[in-house]
């Protein structure tokens, strides 16, 4: 190719130079030029016949279109296997106002492994992920779910490259992009380096309108201010160069992405486009861990609507439950009757549809705070900063004293996540234990049979009794994990008695429940004491509404066995109707004052069990209930 058709120095830097270092900071960024929008010029509709309030609603429309569009972000990076720094790089991500819409990742596998890597705890939330075999160092690519990315394979036969994947993203305007991540290896055959040049003059081939190809090329040797390597002509890197002339591709990095200690930085990782307009605001962040390869972000100028995820809320309030009542009063119940408890619960679910419940709208223009890591402390946040605050004056200085000052901090923010991550597996660890004890049963007393009567043999429950539970729901309480909502239940109290007395009674004879009701969303709450203790926290537990109505029911039944039968003590004042902490209290001042009259005397010892709801013997309770002839109900 002529040399005239070479990008110069000066059209490569304009691409990406003009940014402060400030603007690099990914914990302070400034996410607004992501959400930029290209208006129309609006003069265009000076010379119209329309009235000024026709003009007005063509503006408006326009720029809400416009707005509902935005640039995708995309970030690169070598990170030198990935397993090992995921959690930081989610924990990078989670600092993101935005998450990248394109993560495009190589040298995935560890260098030395004894075995395949299972690629499924790679996955991301929110992201497809994809992924090459595990015969190489590997290359991944991931995109926002809500771009709809597809794979694109080439033909092996044809093109057997050795590292590489490709996606295809379908953008405004019914146009794609061909989007490419590469790794070559320094220790690349001559034909793997060949086999390089065709794959990517195969893409170019595909004719898609915008072509993105990045990743770790590993030729140093090429000097992209003046596209010219220092190698020989039969050098992969002079082929290289020439390849992408030959295609009209561009290449937008322009500073170094390598830092190794005793080795000068190099520009190893390239940004490829077949249009040099397609990129805008090139920026590096710090490596992840101990990688010595930079985070390179940048944005691509094409735009693609993606819905940002709001979930809306149900505004129960504000429900047609006239509506709900009548078309609960069209379904026939009966058909639950012959079926087991799944199916009846299944078609219960069914048709408690919420169709007549309106839903919240999601604002426009709302940023949402995307959380942070779980494992994220004051400590390893701040030891992150700070290694991120002398990458950026190494890169400036290029000083070997701030390199070192860089792999000292480094060094320590990595060893403060992993200290804050294994603080948060023992809270883990440890609350587990707390709250789901293993009880030894090999040392379970034997219990003589305190009652001789009719046992309780099985429970079935009237519609009179579940109506009146219905009926008793606070209707602001939370509905639970994939619930029906209290005020709905309430509302149709009438219409779902029936079905849901006959639901109740099946899993009484089937001795099962619905999984729906073995759902439960546990929250850690703090008492008292060392909050880094997790002895400290109680554990409270959001059930199914539903579930707690039966299992009201069922208490109400045992207790009235139990209170009828003379079984539980006469002492006790807690959990039992009709008594509390006060007529206890009353009762007992009673006997102490009639003793002091009497001129006797009184000591008293308060005991207390401690983490008593932590530590219920559940076997042993079982036991119990067995030899008062309660078992045979469960």
């Amino acid at each position: 190719m002529d040399s005239n058709n070479k990008i110069s120095p000066e059209e490569n830097v304009s691409v990406s130079s003009n940014r402060s270092d400030k603007e690099n900071n990914y914990l302070c960024s400034d996410s607004d030029s992501r959400n930029d929008v290209i208006l129309e010029d609006h003069n265009s509709f000076n010379d119209t016949s329309g009235s000024s309030d026709d003009t007005e609603d063509i503006l408006r429309a326009n720029k809400k279109d416009l707005n509902s569009k935005k640039k995708l972000y995309c970030v690169y990076t070598n990170v030198d296997g990935l397993i090992s720094k995921k959690a930081e790089l989610v924990s990078y991500l989670s600092s993101k106002i935005d998450a990248p819409d394109i993560l495009a990742i190589t040298e995935v596998f560890p260098k030395r492994r004894s075995s395949d890597i299972d690629t499924t705890v790679l996955q991301l939330n929110g992201y497809d992920m994809f992924i090459t075999d595990q015969q190489g160092r590997g290359v991944c690519i991931y995109t926002n779910k809500a771009l709809k990315a597809t794979s694109v394979n080439f033909d092996t036969q044809v093109n057997n490259f050795n590292e590489s994947v490709w996606c295809e993203i379908r953008l405004e305007n019914e146009e794609n992009i061909l989007v490419g991540c590469i790794y070559r290896s320094p220790n690349s055959s001559k034909e793997n380096n060949d086999a390089l040049l065709d794959l990517i003059s195969t893409a170019c081939g595909r004719k898609y309108p915008y072509l993105l190809i990045t990743g770790d090329f590993n030729y140093r040797e090429i000097d992209w201010t003046s596209w010219i390597s220092g190698a020989s002509e039969n050098h992969g890197s002079s082929k290289l160069v020439d390849c992408l002339q030959d295609n009209f591709l561009y290449q937008v990095s322009n500073r170094n992405t390598r830092y190794r200690d005793g080795n000068r930085p190099s520009l190893l990782d390239l940004i490829i486009v077949n249009d040099e307009l397609l990129i805008d605001e090139v920026s590096e962040y710090s490596p992840l861990g101990k990688s010595d390869h930079v985070i390179l972000e940048f944005y691509l100028n094409c735009y693609c609507k993606i819905d940002d995820y709001q979930p809306s809320r149900f505004k129960f309030c504000n429900g047609n439950y006239h509506n709900l009542r009548n078309d609960l009063n069209e379904v026939n119940w009966t058909e639950m009757n012959d079926k087991d408890v799944y199916t009846a619960w299944s078609l219960f679910i069914d048709a408690i549809h919420e169709a007549n419940i309106p839903k919240t709208k999601p604002k426009d223009g709302i940023k949402k705070k995307r959380k942070s890591a779980v494992w994220m402390n004051t400590e390893a946040l701040a030891k992150i900063k700070k290694k991120y605050h002398a990458w950026k004056r190494y890169t400036a200085t290029k000083q070997y004293k701030d390199y070192k000052k860089y792999t000292k901090l480094r060094n320590a923010a990595s060893k403060e996540s992993k200290k804050a991550k294994r603080k948060l597996r023992l809270t883990q660890n440890a609350f587990g234990i707390i709250m789901f004890t293993c009880e030894d049963i090999s040392d379970v007393p034997e219990l003589t049979n305190r009652y001789n009567g009719v046992p309780l043999s099985t429970l079935t429950f009237s519609r009179e009794q579940v109506l009146k539970k219905l009926m008793s729901l606070n209707p602001s309480k939370s509905p639970g994990p994939g619930s029906i909502h209290p005020r709905v239940l309430k509302e149709a109290t009438e219409v779902i008695a029936d079905p849901l007395t006959n639901i109740f009674n099946k899993s009484i004879k089937e001795g099962i429940i619905p999984d729906d009701w073995k759902v439960a969303h546990v929250s850690a709450i703090f008492k008292k004491g060392n909050p880094t203790n997790p002895g400290n926290y109680r554990p409270i537990s959001l059930t199914s509404v539903i579930c707690k109505v039966m299992e009201s029911l069922i208490r109400d039944d045992l207790m009235m066995f139990l209170e009828g039968n003379d079984l539980i003590s006469n002492h006790q004042y807690g959990f039992r109707a009709g008594r509390s902490c006060v007529t206890q209290l009353i009762m007992v001042l009673d006997k102490w004052t009639a003793m002091i009259d009497e001129e006797g005397g009184v000591d008293v010892a308060y005991l207390d069990f401690s983490k008593a709801f932590d530590t219920v013997p559940h076997q042993r309770l079982l036991k119990k209930y067995k030899h008062m002839e309660l078992m045979v109900i469960f």
